[in-house]
């Protein structure tokens, strides 16, 4: 209010720095987010539109306030790039209509759309969902626009048979010579890797040669934060939020690490939980959406360290092999009890009689 900033602006600055990001995940995986962005986009508007069209309020100020993009880009950042085109809109259309409008639109929503729409593929199809690209520089040329979208119109269970569409297109071929076109994330070949008891690091020791290839998690990593230093920066999030989470998964990481060597179960390395899977999108993109966050600087902190603490909880003993979208909205069903806990006092409440 002090500094005028609308909706607009602030959806439109959270978009910006996102594109550290979408960059290096293009380059790292291919032109499938291209796609994906540009596909949901359209399907999204829509489904917004015909929303505020049957709440008789206006479509065009529905849209012009660019929340259903962020929601969007949220969305496709965390999916897998090469994802079926239908089950990518059916997790947009979740998201839309049932997780943002059925609780009454922008300000009303409960749960973060993007995540909520992430969990609804990721119960509904999961086989589909474990599979990204292995990153790497030559997926820009292997996965260029024109097999991308191939790609994305076939079904999961061609994709599993045969990855290769012509096999007379020496593009395609390159495909072959890779070690494998799809495979499951990092953190679930932790699960099914590793059979000796402590800690697993993912990240290489050695960092004389830092590329996409070896290092294309952290990288992405980084990119998120570059991205929420700006928005810190520039005041259109507060540093509290990603800070208490970004110690507690760190906190949590150390404790369970040293709980896990000592009763023998396998444990991530607790500085890489900061850098693997969607820590850092979570830290500076997820859980600081002003909707789904508690009021007060006390809650946030208090929401964030929740969250954090879930994340690791979940990486280390539950079914899936990432947590934030989980711990997300675990965090956000919390937030109207933290809301009321920690309400601060009305103005002259308390006082003393005169």
């Amino acid at each position: 209010m002090h500094r005028g900033a609308s909706t607009q602006l602030i959806m439109f600055m959270v978009l910006v720095a996102l594109l550290p990001a979408v960059i290096v995940h293009v380059i790292s995986f291919g032109w499938g987010l291209v796609w994906n962005l540009f596909f949901c986009t359209i399907w999204a508007s829509l489904l917004e539109a015909a929303v505020y069209k049957l709440r008789r309020r206006s479509p065009v100020a529905g849209l012009r306030d660019l929340s259903l993009q962020v929601t969007v880009w949220l969305y496709c950042l965390a999916i897998p790039p090469y994802l079926s085109l239908w089950m990518t809109l059916l997790g947009i259309t979740f998201a839309v209509l049932l997780v943002k409008h059925a609780f009454g639109g922008l300000g009303q929503n409960t749960f973060n759309p993007a995540m909520a729409g992430f969990i609804f593929l990721l119960i509904s199809v999961p086989s589909a969902m474990g599979g990204w690209v292995v990153p790497s520089t030559r997926n820009l040329e292997i996965y260029n626009p024109e097999y991308s979208l191939q790609m994305l119109l076939m079904d999961h269970s061609d994709i599993k048979k045969q990855m290769i569409i012509d096999t007379n297109n020496e593009t395609l071929k390159k495909i072959k010579e890779t070690d494998g076109a799809t495979y499951a994330t990092p953190l679930n070949n932790f699960r099914e890797l590793f059979d000796y008891r402590g800690v697993v690091r993912y990240i290489d020791r050695d960092t004389s040669e830092i590329s996409i290839e070896s290092h294309g998690t952290a990288i992405l990593a980084t990119a998120y934060i570059a991205g929420g230093l700006f928005l810190i920066a520039t005041g259109f999030i507060n540093f509290i939020q990603p800070l208490f989470f970004i110690l507690s998964v760190y906190l949590t990481g150390l404790i369970i690490n040293m709980i896990g060597l000592k009763y023998g179960f396998n444990t991530v390395n607790n500085w890489e939980h900061l850098f693997i899977g969607s820590t850092m999108a979570g830290a500076f993109f997820i859980i600081t959406d002003p909707v789904s966050s508690p009021t007060t600087a006390k809650g946030k902190a208090l929401s964030a360290a929740i969250i954090g603490f879930f994340t690791v909880i979940i990486r280390t003993f539950g079914s899936y092999p990432d947590a934030i979208a989980f711990a997300a909205l675990l965090g956000n069903s919390f937030n109207p009890v933290i809301n009321k806990m920690l309400k601060p006092k009305r103005f002259g409440a308390g006082g003393r009689k005169a």
